[in-house]
């Protein structure tokens, strides 16, 4: 077989159609198989103050303000810009309620979406390619494209973007970044056919929902700017000067970076410091997670290729703070060597360069030199496997044609292609068999938090957050002794770390011992002093000590903050009350309702204060209100009857009273 030329037989147009359609079902449906039993799995980590407890997903009414209140996003101190992430969690809550399987079969569909996405860009990739390098019909790439999805859909490293539903930001801003390359790719990049325009705005809109969704979409002009470049550079024939042809490329891009740069605009104004965050528990400089940055990219091509150990969180990676460090050389030489090879693969297999230098960029936004809270996280790489998963089966391919042509010096070409296609073809099928299980297995460890964390902790002994949340287990049922030790360990192991001083102290207050609540509550907030649940549960122990003026304050400051932390609004509107300032008060209940107008709490407290005032027409109506958005609430409809009774009206009284009764009552499953 001279050179790498193979024959094709050309196949209809519909029954290219109808294997593709297929195949692609064969992919969706053994995803679904991998991933079924992580479907009943629980909330983990961020997930609680994200969204279990995050008041703002839990009214559709609040969408507007996630595109202009960047506090929205979630209850603790940290603020960001996602408002389509937002949206997100809020249909699911709307449809389905606080039941993580809703969530979680959500996750599944965006990942599932995004394997079938990084197909059809891979079999328009060698369309465009083919045809514009060869002049001829494109070859059959199917069997590429399709290893290349189920890579990535099966692999156990994305995994966690299913398992850990706060991930999401990662999958769903993937989603929409391989959507934007796919239309780029149909349209401005094609040229052919009357739908450029509708295929670049495609490109946009997908653009731009990326960048409403997670920051990691801001690369995607550069992404596809490079394509271009490593794609003409492998056409044995180039038409135009590099000059020209940048001239004419350039203007595709235009309307994208006005938006890029638009978002970057957006992010200064409302998140003043987007580019000066710092890691919570130790001050990390631009440097020190640059150069921790250049390990995490080793440390994440590792995985891919030995996806073990996996965690959600990991202390031991720790952080380099000098250029020499072994670890650091270590990683820039692999790097560079991997770099410099697959550019020297350019003008014969471009696909394999540009897919290996997408890795490097598209963790560039969270891997460089903004520092984030972690050194590394278990979802962080997932658009940057996407690379992965198409440039490998490229390279198994080229070994496969090396193999091929070696045969033919011996004349038994025909033979031998077959032995070896077959043999590939069940090496593939093994492999990802092999993958599939292996994430099945994983899907076991995000059972509940004991499962997840019991995990990091074998795997990572010194880890304080699994000490802590272990701890916060043991908490839960009641085992005080192993709490404590477990909250003493993480102090011991991290002294910084606010979040252990939060739990130790609500473990003492748990124990009735106030005053080393208080001391630890005042140990975290002074740790980090926009720590919302450090002060909003340092207030509710002040309230309880009867300290009212003092725990105002802490829930004032919680609330400038967060100002829709509905749990710290109600504590405040009950510590005016205790001082019987009932103005106040009854001011603090409404504004609850504003964020969420199904919280009960915000109707029961207005309407004890109307009933204590002796209005009970105005308490009525309260009542009324609130039933109106829960209408099965059995406090509401008792509240009601009183209220009924209280204005002499003792007929809806009664009826009032038979509804609470009713929905008091179990329900027969």
């Amino acid at each position: 077989m001279p050179g790498r030329s193979l024959v094709f037989v050309k196949v209809p147009r519909w029954i290219v159609h109808r294997r593709q359609v297929l195949l692609l079902l064969a992919l969706a449906c053994a995803t679904a198989v991998t991933y079924a039993n992580s479907l009943s799995n629980g909330f983990h980590y961020d997930d609680w103050h994200g969204i279990v407890r995050n008041p703002a997903i839990k009214d559709l009414a609040n969408i507007p303000s996630y595109f202009i209140d960047p506090s929205t996003f979630s209850l603790s101190h940290h603020d960001d810009w996602r408002p389509i992430l937002q949206i997100t969690y809020a249909l699911n809550f709307y449809f389905g309620g606080l039941d993580p399987t809703n969530f979680r079969i959500f996750n599944l569909l965006i990942h599932i979406a995004s394997a079938v996405l990084i197909y059809a860009i891979v079999i328009e990739a060698h369309k465009n390619h083919d045809a514009e390098s060869r002049g001829g019909s494109p070859p059959t790439h199917g069997w590429i494209a399709a290893a290349a999805a189920l890579l990535f859909a099966l692999h156990p490293a994305n995994s966690e973007v299913v398992n850990y539903i706060w991930a999401r930001s990662s999958s769903l801003a993937a989603f929409f970044y391989l959507l934007g390359f796919y239309c780029f790719l149909r349209g401005p990049i094609d040229q052919a056919g009357r739908s450029i325009s509708l295929w670049h705005m495609g490109a946009l809109g997908a653009y731009v929902l990326g960048l409403g969704t997670k920051a990691t979409a801001v690369t995607l002009p550069a992404a596809l700017l490079g394509y271009e470049f490593l794609r003409r550079q492998s056409f044995a024939c180039r038409k135009q000067s590099f000059r020209a042809w940048f001239q004419a490329s350039a203007k595709k891009y235009v309307p994208m970076i006005i938006i890029g740069l638009t978002y970057l605009a957006l992010r200064i104004i409302l998140l003043p410091d987007s580019f000066g965050r710092v890691v919570d528990t130790e001050e990390i400089t631009r440097t020190t997670y640059l150069l921790s940055s250049f390990h995490a990219w080793v440390h994440y091509l590792t995985l891919f290729f030995w996806p073990s150990p996996l965690l959600v969180n990991s202390y031991a990676f720790g952080w380099s703070r000098s250029f020499w460090d072994a670890e650091v050389l270590r990683a820039l030489g692999t790097a560079i060597v991997l770099l410099i090879w697959v550019w020297k693969l350019r003008k014969s297999e471009f696909i394999i360069t540009v897919f290996t230098f997408w890795f490097f960029l598209t963790l560039l936004p969270e891997q460089s030199f903004l520092p984030l809270s972690e050194p590394i996280n278990g979802y962080r790489p997932y658009l940057a496997y996407a690379g992965l998963s198409v440039a490998i089966p490229h390279l198994v391919h080229i070994g496969w044609l090396a193999l091929v042509r070696i045969d033919s010096r011996y004349r038994i070409v025909a033979e031998t292609s077959r032995r070896l296609q077959t043999m590939f073809s069940v090496a593939t099928i093994i492999l990802l068999i092999t993958l599939a299980f292996w994430t099945s297995q994983r899907n076991r460890d995000w059972r509940d938090e004991r499962t997840l964390w019991s995990d990091v902790a074998r795997k990572d002994p010194s880890n304080p957050r699994a000490q802590l949340s272990l701890g916060l287990e043991f908490l839960r049922d009641g085992n005080y002794s192993n709490a404590q030790n477990m909250f003493e360990k993480a102090i011991v192991l991290a002294p910084k770390n606010g979040y252990a001083h939060l739990l130790r102290g609500y473990l003492h207050q748990l124990s009735d011992q106030d005053n080393l609540a208080l001391e630890s509550y005042s140990k975290a907030v002074e740790i980090n002093p926009r720590s919302t649940h450090a002060l909003y549960y340092r207030g509710e122990l002040l309230s309880r000590m009867g300290r009212y003026p003092e725990a105002i304050k802490d829930f004032e400051r919680v609330l400038r903050l967060k100002h829709y932390f509905t749990d710290a609004r109600y504590s405040l509107a009950l510590a005016y009350l205790k001082q019987q300032d009932l103005t106040q008060g009854e001011q603090h209940c409404e504004l609850i309702l504003k964020v969420d107008r199904r919280d009960v709490r915000a109707y029961q407290c207005l309407g004890s204060i109307l009933m204590e005032q002796k209005d009970f027409e105005s308490a009525s109506r309260i009542y009324e209100r609130g039933l109106a958005f829960l209408p099965a609430n059995q406090e509401l409809w008792r509240d009601l009857s009183l209220t009924y009774a209280a204005r002499g009206m003792f007929g809806p009284a009664l009826a009032a009273r038979q509804k609470s009764i009713t929905f008091a009552s179990p329900s027969p499953n």
